[in-house]
């Protein structure tokens, strides 16, 4: 019987796999994906254009504490920036414009019932 952990894991990276359809399905270029620094995580890094977009996905199985975007508060997006800051200057990189999105989905039995890109939830 598989732990809960790695049960989460598996739910985890099937939600970052319907996002990254997703992206790409919008035109997105995926740069990297799971980018750990010890600030903090990023799900996934892509490009929008000359956009290098920080990409939050969230994931639940029930609507009972609300849609997933709901639970990235202004604390997780300045995580996600400071972890984008440090991203960029490890890989040294130039960016014209930088932002980060939310990629929500909403999972019943298993099964896709709610996937949504939210953009510019963040500009720096």
């Amino acid at each position: 019987m598989p732990s809960k952990g790695n049960d989460t894991r598996s739910v985890g990276f099937k939600g970052e796999k319907y996002a990254e359809q997703l992206l790409k399905d919008n035109g997105y270029k995926i740069v990297e994906r799971n980018f750990y620094s010890k600030l903090g995580e990023i799900d996934i890094i892509a490009k929008d254009g000359r956009t290098l977009v920080f990409v939050e996905v969230k994931l639940r199985k029930s609507r009972k504490l609300g849609f997933p975007e709901e639970s990235v508060n202004v604390q997780k997006l300045r995580r996600i920036e400071r972890t984008g800051q440090y991203y960029i200057m490890e890989k040294k990189i130039k960016v014209d414009k930088l932002r980060i999105d939310i990629v929500s989905i909403l999972l019943k039995n298993d099964k896709l019932v709610r996937v949504r890109l939210i953009k510019g939830v963040y500009l720096w």
